[in-house]
């Protein structure tokens, strides 16, 4: 997926989060990725150019599907 940073920010506890994505320029959080995913929300400063994958909206919603089986799996 293409993006650009559009504001930065830092975590003082990084450790143990579940990051979204791979920084392939920029720094993003940590010099490596960006983006936190903490249950059903993604948290990020991207302006993410969702058009510039044609498999982004079907791989967005696999995401949603397989993350929400996996919490109801987790509260059953």
């Amino acid at each position: 997926i293409r993006g650009h940073e559009f504001h930065h920010g830092y975590f003082d506890k990084f450790d143990g989060m579940r990051s979204a994505f791979d920084v392939e320029r920029g720094y993003g959080i940590d010099g490596m990725c960006d983006g936190i995913i903490y249950k059903n929300v993604l948290a990020n400063f991207a302006h993410v150019h969702a058009l510039s994958s044609p498999l982004f909206f079907r791989s967005w919603f696999e995401c949603i599907d397989r993350e929400t089986r996996i919490m109801i799996n987790q509260s059953a």
